[in-house]
């Protein structure tokens, strides 16, 4: 797999760049202009390499194709870049601490990890909109990322892809010469042998069920075509409807990517035959609804048992495609041509939902997270407070080209998400490969992009 690789690649290059920034560091760090200057350099390198998958969403189905286009995305990945990179001040201002000589790994690790905190929140604040939040978000692309496919990966339970950062930074210090290798032994040795009590003795969460999922490809669709198609979401339910009827009656819950529509695009005939063969099937959906005068995906929960439906909105947004943030608002109308600004102001003008993120089925905590969802720190954190027995991911990738390199990003930071919450993730998505993520951060199984039914049974 391309995207395995290409994790494995993001893992080299990461621990090649930080630690050759931080031997050359040591040559001036009496120097504070010199050493922010080299911080703030390492901090754009290693962003405006951690976040190229921003042109993987070229050619976008709502601008028009071109050099404009790629001027525009080139113009974002900049901006982005230079102001994740900041952060990386407080690195070089770190010198400016006496410690003792066995607390300077900490120090360095606890500095790289601060930078990458206040990286979060700048991103945050640059994409800010209305009724956004400022908070810990946007954390693909970290040097804690360079961890997921390690056994390390499992530290994320106390802290996400920061306290990744954090082993990461500890483990370049102690490691990088000869010299600190002999000196701090005993850090690195306990840094590793830690990885057993985390493994057997902090709980996972248990789930015994026989889980349908449902993957797709539909193409997407320009704001025009679904202005001049009604029917497009219900002959994509059509297929969705076959491709569900082909689970087992004991399947426990079937799971779709986000915003397929299906259960308020079929028919009543239909929907008659899940009541009928799947009872007692909890139906994971995804879907778009009106709310306060605007748009809101939603994950929408159907169970035929108890008659009832419950919805569970999205609360972190996709920034251009569900919102355009405040400060980018002037420079988006360069891009768009005015005649279609209003349109797509329109239709890609999303409203989050703040609300609890399970339901309770038969003593299960089901919680879901909705696409980039996935990216926000805090987010997971409030999640994990809820205490689910599985999470599902639902997403809709199709800008994203299923391009490896993105995927790649997809398989980090999905494996960082189960291992921070110590709850196994099952992903449904449209247009890239959905995965099986244990509670320890470990791939289970891969599901290629295409029309797939898959069952999976947690014992």
């Amino acid at each position: 797999m391309a995207y395995a690789l290409l994790e494995i690649s993001y893992t080299l290059v990461t621990l090649v760049l930080l630690t050759y920034f931080f031997l050359v560091s040591q040559k001036f760090e009496h120097s504070l202009i010199r050493s922010s200057k080299h911080w703030l350099l390492f901090g754009f390198i290693f962003n405006f390499y951690g976040l190229s998958w921003l042109y993987t969403v070229y050619p976008l189905i709502w601008m028009k194709p071109g050099i404009l286009q790629f001027l525009g995305i080139a113009l974002l990945h900049s901006i982005v870049t230079a102001v994740s990179s900041l952060g990386f001040l407080i690195v070089a201002f770190r010198t400016k601490l006496k410690v003792k000589e066995g607390y300077a790994p900490f120090l360095f690790a606890a500095s790289l990890t601060l930078a990458e905190i206040v990286r979060s929140l700048l991103l945050s604040v640059l994409y800010l909109g209305e009724d956004s939040k400022i908070n810990l978000t946007l954390t693909a692309g970290t040097l804690g990322n360079a961890l997921s496919p390690t056994p390390l990966i499992e530290y994320a339970y106390f802290g996400g892809t920061f306290s990744l950062t954090f082993i990461l930074g500890y483990l370049v210090y102690t490691l990088s010469t000869k010299w600190y290798r002999a000196r701090y032994l005993l850090h690195t040795t306990c840094i590793i042998l830690l990885l057993v009590p985390i493994h057997f003795f902090v709980q996972t969460k248990k789930v015994t069920a026989e889980i349908g999922i449902v993957t797709t490809n539909f193409k997407s669709y320009s704001d025009e075509e679904y202005a001049s198609n009604v029917n497009i979401f219900k002959d994509q339910a059509k297929e969705v409807h076959t491709m569900t009827l082909s689970f087992s009656s004991s399947t426990k819950m079937i799971v779709y990517p986000e915003d397929t529509r299906y259960l308020s695009s079929i028919s009543s005939e239909g929907l008659s035959e899940l009541n009928e063969k799947f009872s007692g099937t909890l139906f994971i959906d995804g879907d778009t609804i009106s709310y306060k005068e605007k748009l809101s995906n939603v994950t929408l929960f159907y169970y035929p048992k108890a008659e009832r439906k419950l919805i569970r909105g999205k609360e972190f947004l996709l920034p251009f495609n569900e919102y355009i943030p405040y400060f980018f608002e002037p420079l988006f109308s360069s891009f768009i041509p005015e005649e279609s600004l209003s349109t797509y102001t329109k239709n890609h003008t999303y409203t989050p939902m703040y609300s609890k993120k399970t339901i309770l089925l038969d003593e299960i905590e089901v919680g879901t997270l909705l696409c980039s969802e996935i990216l926000s720190y805090s987010l997971l954190n409030r999640l994990k407070q809820e205490n689910p027995n599985i999470v599902f991911f639902q997403s809709r990738l199709n800008v994203f080209h299923n391009n490896p390199w993105f995927v790649m990003h997809e398989r980090s930071f999905t494996k960082v998400a189960a291992a921070q919450l110590r709850t196994p993730i099952v992903s449904s998505v449209n247009g890239a490969p959905s995965f099986i993520v244990s509670p320890y951060g470990k791939v289970i199984k891969t599901l290629e992009t295409g029309f797939s039914t898959s069952t999976h049974i947690f014992k």
